[in-house]
């Protein structure tokens, strides 16, 4: 009887303490805290995911919808039917992704041939006769020769230095720029639409051409078919 006496005032005030504790103000504060928080990062998370994976075209919408859940009242049940329905957003955002990525990948070799020439210094090979390492393709050419747009764009940039003579930057559909140095004559201003095959210069006996996606050099052979004129 004894025994089962102190069980009974064991349990009964474990429980008991727990029933106090839940009933404290600042623990149903931090508990709802904590729900929302997790709740909010999971959303930002995948916003993220989707924006860095994918031409996301309205990012202020998806900002503005997470701002109103976070300035609207709490609701327990509706927050815990978000919870459940979480993990099917979050793989429809995947699946959106994975096509996205797939549909940029087959239309990769869509550049032509900057020059008529041939490649003689791939990407990430030493220049010959100098210390540099290539950060795209050079093409050897004639004197003169013309200079194409590897595809549809607007020219953003023209200017000269020391190293590399005269130089060209278009921009393209798809963050993507096209680099032309070493121009023996610029045809072009900065704000012309460059259209794909269209002459922008002459070469001064090589062209090398850049290619950067998303402010990093890639390597051209993945978007230019030498093979199309």
């Amino acid at each position: 009887m004894i025994m089962q006496k102190n069980r009974k005032n064991l349990f009964g005030g474990t429980f008991k303490k727990r029933n106090i504790l839940i009933g404290i103000p600042g623990y149903r504060n931090w508990l709802k805290k904590m729900i929302i928080r997790i709740f909010v990062s999971a959303i930002l998370l995948a916003t993220v995911v989707m924006i860095q994976t994918s031409n996301f075209k309205q990012p202020k919408k998806m900002l503005g919808f997470i701002e109103t859940k976070l300035e609207s009242d709490f609701n327990a049940g509706a927050c815990l039917v978000g919870i459940k329905k979480l993990p099917i957003y979050i793989h429809a955002l995947g699946e959106k992704a994975i096509t996205t990525i797939k549909i940029e990948h087959k239309s990769g070799k869509r550049f032509i041939s900057p020059v008529d020439g041939e490649i003689t210094t791939y990407f990430d090979e030493e220049i010959a006769g100098t210390s540099n390492i290539s950060k795209g393709l050079i093409f050897t050419s004639e004197v003169g020769q013309d200079i194409y747009s590897v595809d549809d764009g607007i020219v953003i940039d023209v200017g000269s230095n020391k190293s590399i003579g005269n130089y060209m930057i278009i921009k393209h559909k798809g963050e993507l720029l096209s680099v032309y140095k070493y121009i023996g004559t610029n045809h072009m201003n900065i704000n012309q639409r460059a259209e794909r095959g269209q002459v922008i210069g002459v070469s001064s006996g090589r062209v090398l051409l850049e290619v950067w996606y998303r402010n990093e050099p890639v390597d051209p052979i993945g978007y230019i078919d030498t093979d199309i004129q």
